[in-house]
């Protein structure tokens, strides 16, 4: 993945999500067994994220304003077997969205630095 651009963008506020584990997303659609067992063995649960690539918060300055790219390339909905392994993981990339930029107080979001929560407005000038 890559955003170009030929306004500047905000070096210091970009926010990337590509450490995020699927198993700290509330009410996740991880796949599983008839049993409720996860489809996934426990020790790649643990470790799957849930950007198959990444999700990038990226303020980017045009004409003095700040505009905030949210960028992501969702796994495809298709070619899975009855599990539905990437109709749910394309589902709940898709959500992380909607509960990133609803940012509530209980935001589950954080970044690949550690910060938490969810969307900011940025109200400073980047440059």
């Amino acid at each position: 993945m890559v955003l170009l651009s030929k306004y500047p963008i905000g070096p210091t506020e970009v926010r990337t999500f590509q450490h995020f584990l699927w198993k700290d997303m509330p009410n996740h659609l991880m796949p599983k067994e008839t049993d409720g067992n996860h489809w996934y063995r426990k020790n790649e649960v643990e470790l799957m994220r849930l950007s198959s690539k990444s999700h990038w918060d990226i303020p980017v300055m045009v004409c003095g304003q700040t505009v905030r790219v949210l960028a992501s390339h969702p796994t495809p909905p298709v070619f899975d077997g009855p599990e539905d392994r990437n109709g749910r993981r394309n589902h709940d990339e898709l959500r992380f969205w909607a509960d990133y930029i609803n940012n509530s107080s209980t935001s589950y979001h954080y970044d690949d630095n550690g910060t938490k929560g969810g969307f900011r407005i940025i109200l400073h000038l980047l440059f």
